[in-house]
C-alpha cells in the first residue's frame, strides 16, 4: 500500500497559509530532504510546453522545487527534449536554474539500454537525466489522445528518451501512415505544425513523409481540416504498454531513495502539451499529488480526475464526449488510460493499491 500525499485545490479560509502553494512548500520540505539530495545533482524533469501554449505547469511549482532542493544541499537543473520556451516565461531566470537539453540540442547525447522486452528491445534515454544523481519527475496531468492520458508514466516514457524511442513507442499503435490526396487541399497545416519537420509537399503536390524523422505523433491526422491523412490506432494498448516500458528503463537508473514523482492536475485540458497550444479545461482542477510510488501516483490522480461531464465548450470541433460508462478519459478518447497503470504494475514500477493523505 503506496502513500500518495493529495493538496485539494480547495482553499478553507483567505489566508496565505491555507494557499494551495503554501501547502505545496510544506510537502516539499517533508519529501525532499538533505539525505535524499544533498550534494547530488538533481533532474527536475519537465514539460516546457510551447508555441501558444499556456497550461503547463506552472513557474511557480518548478521554482519551489529549485529552492528547496538548493535549501537541502543538491544542485538542480530543469530538463527536457526541448530547450526553453521564452514566449511563456519559461527560462532559465524564472526557475532559479539551468534548463538543459534532455539529450542534447542534437538528440544525440544518450544512453542505449536493452529492457529484454520483445516489443520494445531497446530504448535510448536522456544522457543529462540518466547522468543525474536524483530525478524529481514533476508532470502536469491532462488527457492525451494516444493513451487517454498522460502524467508521471508517460512524462518519462516519452520525455526522457530520444526522438528515435519515442517513435519507436508511436509505432506501437501501427505503422501505416496514409495520404488521401483525393481529400487534401493543400492548407500545409500539418507541414507547419510537425515539430519534427518529418512531412512535405514534394513539386509534383504530393505529401511524403520521412519515416527517420517521423514519431506518428498523430498530430497531422488529428489537425487535419478534411481527414486526409490517416494513421492506425490499433495498437493503442501496446503504445501505453511502450510507456510503461521506457519508463522502467528510465527509473531503473536511479535508487529507489532518490525518486519523487510529483502530479500537477490543474488546468486540466483534453489533449497534451506537446501540441503547443491550449485548449480550454475540461473539468475543475483538482489539485497537486505527489509520492515516491509511480504506479500510485497515476492511479490516485485517475481516480480523482474522474467525472460524469466535461465543462460545455471545452472540446474542440470534431470531438465529443461518448455515453456510458467508463473514466472520462476512456469516453473522450476511445481509450482505457488505466493500461499504463496495469502494465506499469505489472513491472514492478509500483502498486495499483494506495493510501491518499489529503492535505488541506
Amino acid at each position: 500500500m503506496a502513500d500518495v500525499f493529495f493538496l485539494p485545490v480547495e482553499v478553507k479560509r483567505i489566508d496565505d497559509r491555507a494557499s494551495l502553494l503554501w501547502r505545496y512548500e510544506k510537502l516539499l520540505a517533508r519529501l525532499i530532504t538533505r539525505k535524499m539530495v544533498g550534494g547530488k545533482s538533481v533532474a527536475i524533469k519537465l514539460h516546457l510546453g510551447g508555441h501558444y501554449g499556456y497550461t503547463h505547469v506552472h513557474p511557480a511549482f518548478v521554482t519551489r522545487v529549485v529552492n528547496r532542493v538548493r535549501d537541502c544541499g543538491g544542485s538542480p537543473f530543469v530538463t527536457d527534449h526541448r530547450r526553453e520556451n521564452r514566449a511563456a516565461g519559461v527560462v532559465p531566470e524564472a526557475f532559479g536554474c539551468p534548463i538543459y537539453h534532455a539529450t542534447g540540442m542534437k538528440d544525440r547525447y544518450h544512453y542505449k539500454v536493452k529492457t529484454g522486452v520483445r516489443m520494445l528491445p531497446s530504448v535510448e534515454l536522456a544522457g543529462q537525466i540518466y547522468d543525474a544523481d536524483v530525478l524529481i519527475n514533476l508532470s502536469h496531468a491532462k488527457g492525451h489522445g494516444q493513451c487517454g492520458f498522460g502524467a508521471a508514466i508517460k512524462h518519462l516514457g516519452m520525455g526522457a528518451v530520444t526522438g528515435k524511442t519515442r517513435g519507436d513507442i508511436h509505432r506501437l499503435l501501427d505503422k501505416e501512415f496514409v495520404w488521401h490526396a483525393e481529400k487534401c487541399i493543400e492548407c500545409k497545416r500539418c507541414v507547419r505544425q510537425c515539430e519534427h519537420a518529418a512531412i512535405h509537399f514534394n513539386k509534383e503536390g504530393e505529401l511524403c513523409q520521412d519515416s527517420h524523422f517521423c514519431t506518428l505523433c498523430l498530430h497531422c491526422m488529428t489537425l487535419c481540416p478534411k481527414g486526409a491523412i490517416t494513421v492506425g490506432e490499433i495498437g493503442w494498448p501496446n503504445f501505453q504498454k511502450g510507456l510503461a516500458i521506457a519508463t522502467k528503463a528510465v527509473l531503473d537508473s536511479f535508487e529507489k531513495s532518490r525518486v519523487l514523482h510529483i502530479n500537477v492536475a490543474l488546468s486540466i485540458t483534453s489533449i497534451c502539451d506537446c501540441w503547443g497550444m491550449s485548449l480550454p479545461a475540461i473539468r475543475p482542477d483538482v489539485g497537486v499529488l505527489a509520492s515516491t510510488d509511480l504506479v500510485a501516483v497515476d492511479k490516485a490522480s485517475l481516480d480523482l480526475m474522474d467525472c460524469l461531464d466535461v465543462f460545455p465548450g471545452s472540446l474542440p470541433k470534431g470531438v465529443s464526449l461518448a455515453d456510458g460508462k467508463g473514466h472520462i478519459f476512456e469516453r473522450l478518447w476511445g481509450k482505457d488510460p488505466y493500461v499504463q497503470v496495469r502494465a506499469a504494475a505489472k513491472l514492478g514500477l509500483g502498486s495499483e493499491k494506495y493510501t491518499l493523505r489529503t492535505i488541506s
